[in-house]
């Protein structure tokens, strides 16, 4: 169809979504905003991103309405219920980490059930609320500073003779099938692409736990090399929001071109990542070719010469850091990559698809996902019976079998830092929590393409690749809450 169409639609989408208020979900981890190759100029900086994180799903008669899930943690230490205002709920969840996770629900007549979960010491969070029918709307904080909001659609699957409900992430934009089929087919001449990551603060403390392609033979590479370096800033910058004084902002905003997400909901908000102006700058992500390099040194050694000793201060310790990444994993984690966008191909040129309960399955549970890089800190079984082990954001898991009638999933760890579960536990996580991995994968992968494909065309470093420019999907179209901050700061 044509491009103005989905503009239209865009913006009858906008228009007709009810305006912000509460929420849910978790933090510590991310997904990075970007734009698309029309245009070039300043993004929002990629920030971490809370998953939804949940406990085991509680299985509902046959044909029932099922409910939101289970909302608790049926697996994190120390739990503290307190009683509020009739209808509303407080927990405090203590992980076998040393993380800390506040959480309250509010019950609002005639609006529904309101989520608030408030990560660590810092302010950073997830508020949820509901939208129309089956969808919610999900607002992310980090540091005090609203970072953008995203639609999640309730589902159920039927299995065992029970409706199993599970959450996924609605996406916000996609793209022709031939940008698809172009990123998994090998390019006639491999790519040499110089990265531009020395003077990132990230790449400075965990720049040696991978090790990008040495040449690119296809995009898929591109993108796989893309996600791992995202998700590494995205650890450093959850740090940062984490440590940071009370006093002192998190990273420097980037001012909106049109209004603001934090302004009242009245106003138009800030515009969407892909449809930024330019005006002159280039986003950090918007890494240049090696041609067009400049020597070896950064714009400015000033930070670094002046200031090394306290820059070894602010960087996080071994317990902080998210673990290494080897060459197989990220090999598996490439070749699902391929896997997910020969899905979104097929899904593309099939249009539509008309799904019941018995067929809507969870994309976590589809042949060929098992490969899940957790969000959000988890406290799973440990080896020895009884005891609990923590998974952290970064740790990587593999999926070896199916959903049990608990609606608990074999899993076995295959990334984990040294305080974490041990590399090779076999062990178990919720449906929910799995769901949650895949809802952030998908979005990571939709933010690489978007990032990939401002960097093509003629001195750019990637071959320009057909059908580039993001459609707007009207069922992912929110805005942030604009009291977010504030809700997540009377947790405490």
């Amino acid at each position: 169809m044509a491009l103005h169409y989905y503009k239209v639609l865009a913006t009858l989408a906008f228009a007709g979504l009810a305006t912000p208020s509460f929420a849910r979900d978790g933090a510590r981890d991310a997904v990075a905003p970007h734009a698309h190759s029309a245009q070039s100029g300043p993004l929002q900086p990629t920030v971490p991103h809370p998953a939804v994180t949940r406990g085991a799903v509680t299985p509902q008669p046959h044909n029932t309405t099922p409910a939101m899930g289970n909302m608790t943690h049926p697996h994190s230490f120390g739990q503290s219920p307190m009683s509020g205002p009739a209808g509303n709920t407080r927990t405090d969840h203590r992980f076998s980490s040393g993380h800390r996770v506040l959480e309250t629900t509010q019950a609002i007549p005639g609006r529904g059930t309101f989520h608030a979960v408030r990560y660590g010491a810092g302010l950073t969070g997830v508020v949820e609320h509901p939208m129309r029918s089956g969808y919610l709307n999900r607002t992310y904080v980090q540091g005090g500073r609203i970072l953008y909001a995203r639609v999640y659609r309730r589902n159920t699957f039927q299995r065992f003779g029970h409706a199993f409900p599970y959450e996924s992430l609605v996406p916000a934009i996609g793209f022709g099938t031939a940008y698809y089929a172009w990123a998994v087919h090998p390019w006639s001449t491999p790519v040499s692409y110089r990265w531009q990551w020395d003077g990132e603060p990230w790449h400075r403390a965990y720049g040696n736990n991978f090790t990008p392609y040495s040449n690119y033979s296809s995009l898929d590479e591109w993108l796989t090399d893309y996600v791992v370096a995202q998700n590494y800033r995205n650890a450093y910058e959850s740090w940062q929001a984490e440590n940071a004084p009370a006093n002192q902002p998190v990273a420097k905003e980037v001012p909106p071109a049109n209004g603001s997400a934090s302004t009242d909901s009245s106003e138009t908000g800030q515009r969407p990542y892909w449809d930024t102006p330019d005006d002159g700058r280039r986003p950090y992500w918007e890494e240049r070719p090696a041609a067009k390099d400049p020597p070896s040194q950064p714009k400015s050694s000033k930070p670094d010469s002046t200031g090394s000793r306290s820059a070894a201060s602010q960087r996080p310790s071994a317990e902080d850091s998210p673990p290494p990444l080897s060459g197989q994993v990220k090999a598996e984690l490439n070749s699902q990559i391929k896997r997910q966008l020969s899905e979104r191909q097929l899904s593309e040129r099939q249009g539509p698809a008309t799904t019941s309960d018995a067929t809507d399955l969870p994309d976590s549970l589809k042949p060929g996902h098992t490969l899940f890089r957790v969000s959000t800190p988890l406290d799973v079984p440990a080896k020895v019976s009884g005891q609990l082990c923590p998974l952290r954001a970064n740790d990587y898991i593999e999926r070896t079998g199916d959903m049990d009638q608990n609606g608990m999933v074999p899993v076995k760890v295959k990334v984990g830092g040294a305080t974490d579960c041990a590399i090779g536990l076999v062990t178990k996580v919720s449906v929910n929590d799995l769901e949650a991995m895949e809802s952030e994968q998908q979005q990571a992968l939709t933010d690489a393409l978007v990032a990939a494909s401002r960097n093509m065309g003629s001195n750019r470093g990637l071959p320009q690749a057909p059908a580039t420019t993001p459609v707007l999907l009207a069922a992912g179209q929110t805005r942030p809450t604009p009291d977010a901050p504030k809700t997540l700061g009377q947790l405490q």
